[in-house]
């Protein structure tokens, strides 16, 4: 073949390829519109809706659904769906240059109502598979929802969110809404709110009085760098009349989920945990102080680093009544010490004493390898039995691949019953 005939074939090609592109950016609309509605309608006639809504945009940078309605053909797990407005907006070329975390600018939902019952149970091999905590890479720079309203059947238990509304702005101060909110056997909360702001993919929120008892002062959710795989946790709140502060730091995100984290809380007490969380009325105690710091993988427990103390003040268990005790834990380079002890001059006399070796995997505690003593001094016997006296005891107990082996010895210098004693005993 000449080059010139080449030549020719080359310019028809060309034209012909320019053509095409120039009928695709004629026609883009209508043969996304119509492609989109197959598999849109395809999709929900499988779950037994009926479903109509108008779409227009730009599809390059925007796209609006209004006045989506689903109607149920016949009973399945979606009992209504109605959307006024959802608004996408939306950037390919910086999806192409800085991937997912940057694409969508905007999102925009209003006048929402979705009312599902779930299927109860899951197949075997689904509830055999391991969860792993999965946060979403796909957050928008500008989010407004107004009035979204959710229900969740589950049997005779039903979760509801009524008159939703989040407004997350970059440039100014936002808002959080909610008319009413249940969780079943859980919370119930009526016109909660807070303000929020929004820069550069930094939700913080302020003053959220949740219920009594309970209020966030401030939480921070950074996701400015989520295309680095990185998200940042901050917490500050009242809970149950005591306090709590939290950082937390995430690397290699969704994938091995790199952890550090520091905790302190103090002054929380029971009484008011056990009545919000339908808890035993039986125990009571007080949360004085914790400080805890932690690093490494969660799924894998040799890699922690773990440095815990906390002490727990005015222990009462039905008849039994404790002071108080200090609990320390360290870890590092897959091993560990524990020691927990009864405060000072208080009786009984309480501590106990352990190394242990974490195992690989977190599915794996039950075989944990430990080595551990108890110690108790002067226990009072009528404190939780019918009989008096005082009694020692050690034991040792040792744990490996879930098996437990262990001896103890308990002394006494005297037990006394209603008809009878015991003295200078030993078992």
């Amino acid at each position: 073949m000449s080059q010139s005939v080449f030549t020719k074939w080359l310019r028809r090609l060309g034209w012909a390829l320019l053509v095409l592109v120039a009928l695709g950016i004629i026609f883009h609309r209508p043969i996304f519109f119509e492609g989109t509605r197959y598999f849109i309608v395809r999709a929900a006639q499988q779950q037994n809706l009926d479903i109509e809504y108008e779409m227009d945009g730009s599809i390059f940078t925007t796209l609006r659904v209004k006045n989506l309605v689903a109607t149920p053909q016949e009973e399945g797990p979606v009992r209504r769906l109605e959307i006024e407005l959802l608004k996408l907006r939306y950037s390919l070329w910086d999806l192409m240059r800085d991937g997912l975390p940057a694409f969508l600018k905007e999102l925009e939902l209003h006048n929402a109502y979705i009312d599902i019952a779930p299927e109860q149970d899951l197949p075997p091999e689904k509830e055999q598979q391991p969860q792993q905590f999965k946060f979403p890479a796909l957050f928008p720079e500008k989010l407004i929802i107004s009035n979204l309203n959710v229900i969740i059947r589950n049997n005779d238990k039903i979760t509801q969110v009524e008159d939703f509304d989040l407004t997350l702005l970059p440039e100014s101060r936002g808002e959080l809404r909610v008319e009413h909110l249940n969780i079943p056997g859980l919370l119930e909360w009526n016109n909660v709110s807070a303000s929020t702001s929004y820069e550069d993919r930094r939700l913080e929120l302020y003053s959220l009085q949740v219920s009594q008892g309970i209020a966030i002062n401030k939480l921070v959710l950074d996701m400015s760098k989520l295309s680095e795989q990185q998200l940042g946790i901050k917490f500050d709140g009242d809970l149950f009349e005591g306090s709590v502060l939290a950082e937390i730091q995430i690397k290699d995100l969704n994938a091995s989920n790199q952890m550090e984290a520091r905790v302190e809380a103090s002054k929380i007490d029971y009484a008011p945990l056990a009545n919000m969380f339908n808890l035993p009325k039986e125990f009571a105690g007080r949360l004085d102080n914790l400080r805890l710091d932690f690093s490494g993988t969660p799924t894998q427990p040799q890699t922690w680093t773990i440095d815990l103390f906390s002490s727990v003040q005015q222990i009462k268990f039905q008849q039994l009544s404790i002071a108080g005790f200090t609990l320390d834990v360290e870890t590092k380079q897959g091993a560990g010490t524990l020691n927990a002890t009864t405060t000072a001059d208080v009786q009984p006399r309480l501590q106990v004493q352990s190394k242990f070796v974490l195992p690989k995997e977190l599915n794996n505690f039950h075989k944990l390898q430990s080595d551990t003593q108890f110690f108790i001094a002067d226990a009072q016997l009528d404190h939780f039995t019918a009989f008096k006296g005082a009694v020692n005891a050690e034991a040792t107990i040792a744990t490996e691949d879930g098996t437990a082996t262990g001896t103890a010895q308990i002394d006494s210098s005297s037990i006394q019953g209603d008809q009878w004693a015991l003295t200078d005993s030993s078992a």
